[in-house]
Parts: structure tokens; C-alpha cells; sequence
């Protein structure tokens, strides 16, 4: 099918640096406002995420030596791009998603601000909360700490905001040098691609080893291949509370596996006179 126009690619997966089609009609996502203008359509391919989590794996050393420096020059031409495209982002949101523009344009923007929040190194910036430390011990002796990256990161998007959120787990953990494979939701495909288009876009532009950043669409079967599989070491996921209860199933038995779940909270409401109090109480 054609692409939306803030796309640079027709629906794919992203696996080792390679954007590889994905034929069919298996998922296709709807402009909730056009139901008839298909923003995104695609075969997933569950034999993909194997590969993809492979392709993740075999970056990891290169990654991490690539550096502090290098890794942060990477995230600042990420910025650089995703400032650039705030617009397009914007438009594929709304198209995608139905949010209005100024709702959307909102989202777009949040892209860049949070290489700044990662990067910061002031006093109480994120930086400093990975900063390596040594501690005296007592005469003669004294203790060090440092950080490491933790592996191959899955990181599964929600629907309602199909690029902030993701990228609010992926920029942190590609700046601990950590490599990531990504499925957005099932409903918003074109979203997480763009993301993963940019990133893609600023990683070849630095040089990075290829399969860093790897992209794998699909629904429930495809998220339970990766986030349940072998070959990750962290499930980083924002979404609903009953599909978090399912991946921490899938993995008890994987106490080393990182499992990074966000699954809603809970927001202040003020309840005025004129309020419906029974849908003030439920909601």
C-alpha cells in the first residue's frame, strides 16, 4: 500500500539496520475519523521476532562500546530529527490515532524534550543518577560502583500515546547502551514505525552498529513471542493492567529479566457541585 506521507517507508520491520516489507493485510489500522483511508497495513511475521531479538543481541557489545559520548551524540541527532518532524509526527498521530492536532502536536513535541530530561547532568539530572562513585571503606580500603548496560530491552508500545511513551523507555535505555527491539501497539503500527524511523535515521547518520534500534509490528502474538521468549533481558511496557499480569506470568521463572510495568495510575479529580457524581466515582 501507498504510506502515509510522514512515513519514509512502506509498512516494515526493521531488523539489523534492514527495513524488510511486510506484504498482506494481516493488520491494517483505520483514520478513526475516515474509516475508509487505511493509514498503515501489513502481514506480521512471529518468526521475525527471533531475529530481531538476535540482531539486538549481536549489537550489544558494539553499542556499548560505542560510548557515553558516541551514544549521546547519536540521541542528540535523534533530537535533532524528531524537532524537525513535529509536524509530520503530529499529523500521523492524528490521522492514526484521532486526537485533535493541537492534542497530537503536544505529543510530537515530547520527543525531543526527553533526550534533554535523559541527558541532564545537572544536580539531580537523570545522569547523575547513573554516575559512576567510589566510597573510603576504612584505612587503605575503598568500595566502587559503576553502571552497566543491562542487554537486549523489548519494548512494548500502548495505543494512546503510540510515540511518547515508547520513546520514554527507549531513549533512557539506549543511553545506557542497552539495545532495543520494538512493538508498538497493534493500533497504532505507522506511530511506532515513524519512531523507529527516526531513530534509524539518526543511528545511520552517526555511524552506529547496525541492530540497535529493531522494529517488529503485530498484535497479542507477536507481544507474547517477544515479551515471553528467550534472548531479552528487560519487557519494558506501558499499557493495560490485565496484559502487564500476563507478561509477569510469562516470566517468573526469569528472575534476572528486567520487567519495567506501567499499567495506569491513579489521577487527582476535583468533583465540583454541578458534577454527575456516580461518573465522578467510577472514573
Amino acid at each position: 500500500m501507498k504510506p502515509h506521507p510522514s512515513l519514509s517507508h512502506e509498512p516494515s520491520n526493521l531488523i539489523a539496520g534492514s527495513w524488510e516489507p511486510l506484504d498482506g493485510d494481516g493488520l491494517a489500522s483505520l483514520n478513526p475519523a475516515r474509516p475508509a483511508q487505511r493509514i498503515w497495513q501489513g502481514m506480521p511475521r512471529t518468526g521475525d521476532v527471533a531475529r530481531a531479538v538476535e540482531a539486538a543481541r549481536n549489537a550489544s557489545v558494539a553499542w556499548e562500546r560505542f560510548g557515553m559520548s558516541g551514544r549521546e551524540r547519536v540521541l542528540r541527532e535523534f533530537q535533532r530529527i524528531a524537532t524537525s518532524k513535529v509536524e509530520s509526527l503530529a499529523a500521523l498521530i492524528r490521522d492514526e490515532v484521532g486526537k485533535p492536532m493541537w492534542d497530537a502536536r503536544a505529543e510530537a513535541q515530547l520527543i525531543s524534550t526527553k533526550v534533554d530530561i535523559t541527558l541532564d547532568r545537572g544536580p539531580q539530572g537523570s545522569m547523575n543518577r547513573v554516575a559512576g562513585f567510589e566510597l573510603k571503606l576504612g584505612e587503605g580500603k575503598s568500595g566502587a560502583c559503576w553502571f552497566r548496560p543491562h542487554g537486549v530491552m523489548a519494548v512494548l508500545g500502548p495505543f494512546n500515546f503510540p510515540a511518547h511513551l515508547p520513546n520514554g523507555h527507549i531513549v533512557p535505555a539506549l543511553a545506557m547502551g542497552n539495545t532495543i527491539v520494538f512493538k508498538p501497539s497493534d493500533k497504532a503500527p505507522a506511530c511506532g514505525q515513524m519512531l523507529a524511523e527516526m531513530l534509524d535515521e539518526a543511528m545511520r547518520h552517526c555511524d552506529a552498529p547496525s541492530g540497535v534500534i529493531n522494529l517488529v509490528q503485530g498484535g497479542s502474538e507477536i507481544a507474547a513471542a517477544l515479551a515471553g521468549g528467550d534472548g531479552v533481558d528487560g519487557v519494558l511496557f506501558t499499557g493495560s493492567w490485565p496484559v502487564g499480569r500476563r507478561i509477569t506470568e510469562a516470566n517468573l521463572d526469569r528472575p534476572g529479566r528486567m520487567l519495567a510495568l506501567e499499567m495506569g495510575g491513579n489521577n487527582a479529580a476535583v468533583v465540583l457541585a454541578d458534577a454527575n457524581l456516580d461518573q465522578a466515582v467510577s472514573e
